[in-house]
């Protein structure tokens, strides 16, 4: 953002074909890492990270990919290694259509365009290890809580990954990093979108919730 009138980079994934679930890698892209991971092309092949528009900033492919996730692809008859493990906000500098969606037409749940947009950036989240759900470069979540407009359920919407034991990865605005320790062994159970949260005192995903659009 620096470097971009203090604008963060696109996290609008529409932007790229239309968002068809993008398995041809394009010219160019004003998305931050286009490709859809859940196929084999993209989940493989290092040039979806590199068109993409934080690539220039970075210019390491390895920074894109967890050493701890051993997550692979059948491709050209050989198993890969997939080269991201890592999807980023929603709330930051999504599309504002889709930012709404998920919080309920909940104007206290903003999406982030400038860095100066985000409040309490020590809580909030930037960049996160994303589990099975994992497709584009987009980790979706719904903020509300039991008593905000829009609340509807206890449901993931993307889950986090476990490569290191009973704990993820996340960055926050501030710049720091943080590996957060869940205290349900419930929530390794989370490996599609939309599965229930059945823990009984919902612990991790209110944490999830409460750092995702920190209020």
């Amino acid at each position: 953002s620096g470097d971009n009138q203090e604008k963060l980079i696109s996290n609008n994934r529409y932007s790229v074909n239309g968002h068809v679930y993008d398995t041809t890698l394009p010219a160019t892209s004003d998305y931050w890492c286009p490709g859809d991971v859940q196929f084999p092309g993209p989940a493989v092949n290092s040039d979806f990270i590199k068109v993409g528009t934080l690539y220039p900033f970075i210019k390491s492919v390895a920074a894109y990919h967890c050493p701890a996730d051993k997550t692979q692809q059948m491709f050209a008859g050989t198993m890969r290694d997939r080269v991201r493990s890592y999807s980023l906000s929603a709330f930051m500098n999504g599309q504002d259509a889709e930012v709404q969606a998920l919080a309920g037409n909940n104007s206290a749940f903003r999406d982030n365009h400038k860095s100066t947009d985000i409040i309490k950036t020590t809580d909030a989240i930037v960049f996160c290890e994303e589990g099975p759900t994992m497709d584009d470069g987009q980790f979706g979540f719904r903020p509300n809580l039991p008593g905000d407009t829009g609340f509807t359920d206890w449901s993931w919407v993307n889950a986090p990954a476990f490569y290191h034991g009973t704990t993820t990865a996340f960055s926050f605005a501030d710049g720091h990093g943080e590996m957060r320790r869940w205290v349900d062994s419930q929530t390794r159970t989370i490996t599609t979108t939309g599965q229930a949260d059945t823990s009984t005192d919902h612990a991790d995903i209110t944490w999830l919730k409460q750092h995702i659009s920190p209020r």
